[in-house]
């Protein structure tokens, strides 16, 4: 350019700069204003906004303004969830960070800090970070892959979090969105069982109150506070509320007393026993029974003995009972009941056994031992009593009871032992218990295994229908790693549906979910009835699939061999 046609272009602009000057001093006459955005006074990275007296900067579509109020950020970065929730057995999780705004992605290589906050989860004891920093490629719509470890510490504890958030260096064109931190949960996946350390103790008589504790064989590593319920129990109750309050292992339907007395007990961290509850006894009461509360944290449970008997004898007299309200055995195996005397017994002396079926006040049906078949009285039952000798040095007598293995997967059978005291040894005061019954229950430990009918299923299209069944199956006690036909006595029902492969609902076949049942001795279930649908169109095999999956309440004695086959459709057309 030469210099005539340079003065020329400044003196352009200056002619413009006067010209936009004298424009702004009119209108500043005429309104009482300047436009410093006409006037390019203000410093606005992408849009300027006149106001009176003043300007304000703004953003185009996608953008955000910075907390300088002047510069346009086209990102923000944050987490995908406020939320994350992982198992203590997981060992590892990712979490990402992810871009929002402008074009949805980083337009320029950036990496921002990690940092973690321990809120009850502790670094290095429960999780270990790997990544403290996330990277950015350019043109990618989420962050390098954020790796924290967690710690399996194998103890029981209350589930535990902490947090995770980042900074944004300075320089580096982005800001923080929403959520920009996440808290992380992690589930312990241990358990712990808590219990009464018997299931019976005897107070003295007099006594107006008495120490109860819990136990635990796990260690815990989280303390935690427990209720004990107490009452004063009436034990002709005692039989027909038994199996539906406390009897099962997991005792998750143990019962809770209204008008029972709540006293709450502390486990303690890394403690094996609770404080002690101080329980009071109410006057002439003969037995009090403490139930434990169902526990309100995750992974704890309470176990049997979860119902304790403390009971009060008259003074003077000797009362006899069983040692436990239940006992439980394996078939095959044996189980001892013990009777005892509350007080050293000076005479010989024998009271009267006697079987009797478990009697219940709800309608549920319950598999009922049969003497012979399922277990044989002790050769020490002579004429149907036993036996009271102080000369053996024992307050007790025993009775040990065979029970048999008829080779048949069944349900949990039960029956009561009972004994009676003749009214002449009442007369010394040798009277019975409040335990003057027991429930024995037998377990099969036998298993059933239930599988498809088929290992799959071929059908042509013109078949138009096709009938499913499952198979139940037990080990076979003759050949090592085989099944044979099942022998049992359980009723039981499962659902098996439908899930589409190759094969579409509604073209080649109707989606179906349908409950299938086995009853006593069956070795197939009910049929369940799948149609096909010939669309008249010659096409390849196509294939959908079948599955099913065991209702809780059968985990514990039926387990899959196969719960899922395919079903392939063969075009006769093609």
């Amino acid at each position: 350019m030469t210099t005539s046609g340079l003065l020329g272009s400044v003196g352009h602009h200056l002619n413009l700069i006067l010209d936009l000057t004298c424009f702004a001093i009119m209108q500043w006459i005429v309104m009482g204003d300047v436009d410093e955005c006409a006037l390019l006074l203000d410093d606005c990275t992408q849009v300027c906004i006149n106001t009176i007296g003043s300007y304000e900067c703004g953003c185009r579509e996608g953008y955000k303004l910075h907390s300088d109020g002047r510069t346009c950020v086209g990102v923000l970065l944050h987490f995908e969830t406020s939320q994350r929730t992982v198992k203590e057995d997981s060992v590892y999780f990712i979490v990402y960070l992810v871009p929002t705004l402008g074009h949805g992605k980083v337009l320029n290589n950036l990496t921002v800090n990690l940092l973690y906050l321990d809120n009850t989860a502790e670094l290095g004891i429960d999780y270990q970070p790997v990544d403290y920093v996330a990277h950015f490629t350019a043109n990618t719509t989420k962050s390098s892959p954020i790796r924290i470890n967690i710690i399996d510490d194998n103890g029981w504890e209350e589930s535990e979090t902490f947090t995770i958030s980042f900074t944004i260096p300075d320089g580096v064109d982005a800001l923080k969105g929403e959520p920009e931190e996440a808290i992380i949960t992690i589930l312990d996946n241990d358990e712990a069982e808590v219990h009464f350390s018997t299931d019976q103790i005897t107070i003295a008589p007099g006594a107006t109150q008495q120490g109860v504790q819990l136990v635990t064989k796990q260690t815990l590593l989280s303390s935690v506070v427990l209720t004990i319920s107490c009452f004063e129990f009436v034990p002709d109750d005692d039989l027909n509320n038994f199996e539906r309050n406390y009897f099962k292992t997991n005792s998750t339907n143990c019962i809770t007393s209204e008008n029972g007395i709540k006293y709450k007990v502390t486990f303690a961290k890394h403690a094996s026993s609770s404080s002690n509850a101080m329980v009071a006894i109410p006057d002439h009461a003969k037995c009090v029974e403490c139930v434990i509360g169902q526990p309100e944290v995750r992974g704890l449970k309470r176990v049997c003995p979860a119902v304790m008997h403390m009971n009060v004898p008259v003074q003077g007299s000797t009362y006899i009972e069983f040692d436990y309200k239940h006992y439980y055995g394996k078939e095959g195996e044996s189980v001892v009941i013990g009777l005892h005397a509350s007080q050293p017994i000076i005479r010989k002396f024998r009271v009267a056994v006697s079987v009797s079926k478990f009697k219940r006040t709800d309608t549920h049906s319950r598999a009922e031992a049969l003497s012979g078949a399922d277990y044989e009285l002790p050769s020490n039952v002579s004429g149907g009593s036993v036996r009271f000798d102080p000369s053996l040095g024992l307050n007790s007598t025993y009775l040990e009871l065979f029970l048999h293995d008829d080779g048949v997967v069944e349900s949990i059978e039960y029956f009561v032992l009972t004994f009676t005291i003749d009214s002449y040894l009442q007369s010394l005061g040798i009277l019975p218990g409040p335990r003057d019954e027991t429930i024995v229950a037998i377990e099969d430990d036998d298993r059933l295994y239930l599988q498809f009918q088929y290992e799959r299923y071929i059908v042509n299209k013109s078949d138009k229908r096709f009938i499913v069944k499952l198979e139940v199956l037990q080990v076979d006690p003759l050949i090592d790693n085989a099944y044979c036909p099942a022998k049992h006595s359980i009723q039981m029902s499962v659902f098996i549906s439908t899930r589409e492969e190759s094969a579409e609902n509604g073209t080649d076949y109707i989606e179906k979910t349908e409950r299938v049942r086995f009853f006593p001795g069956d070795r197939y279930s009910t049929e369940m009835d799948i149609v096909i649908v010939d669309d008249d169109v010659a096409e390849p095999k196509e294939m959908f699939y079948l599955w099913f999956d065991l209702p809780e309440e059968l985990e514990p004695k039926v387990e899959l061999l196969s719960n899922e086959v395919p079903v392939v459709i063969v075009d006769d057309e093609a």
